[in-house]
């Protein structure tokens, strides 16, 4: 299988939006958001020098399988990434998409975002089983239970 991250665009996000249509993706990720709302949302909110936003949308093979957000942050020596959200399109979720993409991102994450990275860290809805099991086939570590989100790092030891 051939993966690109590419750049995510207005005109792409509101393509995605026929996504919402997915119960797990409005519940799970987009929390009564659309994706070109987000999108817009990114694009006027870089108040923080120490927080960089890259949205990407992941194509398979030529085939739009899936979109991601990264914020980036440097503090004291550590150079960390977190994923909010990662989806995958309804149509590609249990085929092996997920656990595909996830390990080319951890493997090729540098690369992604153009920048040293330290460790990787998302945070998952305790209820979102699927991707609590995704995230821990991939080799990210549970390190905390904050209300009813799991917090899971994975480090980079490139």
């Amino acid at each position: 299988m051939e993966i690109q991250f590419r750049d995510c665009t207005l005109e792409i996000s509101k393509m995605l939006n026929a996504w919402l249509t997915d119960e797990a993706t409005k519940k799970y990720a987009m929390f009564d958001s659309t994706f070109d709302e987000e999108f817009t949302y990114y694009q006027s909110n870089t108040y923080e020098e120490q927080i960089k936003d890259v949205l990407k949308v992941i194509y398979v093979d030529g085939k739009l399988i899936g979109y991601v957000v990264f914020n980036y942050y440097a503090y004291e020596g550590i150079r960390e990434v977190s994923i909010n959200p990662l989806i995958i399109h309804p149509n590609y979720r249990n085929q092996g998409y997920g656990r595909y993409v996830l390990s080319y991102l951890v493997s090729n994450i540098e690369e992604i975002i153009e920048d040293k990275v330290t460790q990787i860290y998302a945070t998952i809805e305790e209820s979102n089983i699927s991707s609590i099991k995704l995230f821990e086939h991939v080799g990210f570590h549970c390190t905390s239970l904050n209300e009813n989100f799991r917090n899971y790092y994975f480090i980079n030891h490139r």
